[in-house]
């Protein structure tokens, strides 16, 4: 399976985590986008969420696919 984030404020995909392959690998992304600015305790907070979570907190929606994503 694939993912991609679609930024639901601007609205546009996001290259963080464009065609990731599991949604560890999606969650990690958002994480390392998301904690740029962030102390360690908001990111450890993150940490203890899913990957629905944490899109649903930033207004990020999920989607999902059998083959890869157009390149952006």
């Amino acid at each position: 399976m694939y993912y991609r984030l679609l930024d639901l404020q601007v609205p546009r995909y996001m290259a963080t985590g464009y065609n990731d392959e599991n949604k560890e690998e999606l969650k990690e992304s958002l994480i390392s986008y998301l904690s740029a600015d962030m102390d360690e305790d908001e990111e450890k907070e993150l940490r203890n969420m899913t990957v629905e979570e944490i899109a649903n907190i930033y207004d990020f929606e999920i989607e999902e696919n059998n083959i890869k994503f157009e390149e952006l």
